[in-house]
């Protein structure tokens, strides 16, 4: 998925034309219309940045074709909590913790699909 696919993608999915995203995101209408003429070969670093901030994506995943995933690179507040706690944590227990993760990794595979729902 290319960097015009994404930016379609996501004007698709907030209800926006390149007008309306240039009135809301505060980018020039004609730096939009540029952007599909010519592609993102000279696409400006400020235009990114404020893409990605306003429809609340990673400038990785605009950029890199690769990336298909539009909350690629967010992190879940529990991730984040638990990081801060694991990092607490003894030797010994961070083992006992990466045991019981893969426990539970384990035991949803073992589940039917319909189980792991949730």
């Amino acid at each position: 998925m290319d960097f015009l696919e994404k930016l379609s993608f996501l004007m698709k999915k907030n209800g926006l034309n390149k007008r309306t995203l240039s009135l809301q995101s505060g980018i020039p209408v004609s730096t939009i219309y540029t952007m599909y003429r010519r592609s993102f070969e000279n696409v400006g670093l400020s235009t990114l940045k404020s893409l990605a901030v306003f429809f609340d994506v990673s400038l990785d995943y605009l950029c890199r074709d690769e990336i298909t995933d539009p909350n690629y690179g967010k992190a879940d507040p529990n991730e984040e909590t638990f990081e801060f706690l694991f990092r607490s944590l003894t030797k010994d227990e961070k083992n006992q913790t990466v045991r019981f993760m893969r426990g539970l990794l384990q035991t949803r595979e073992l589940k039917s699909p319909g189980e792991n729902v949730g």
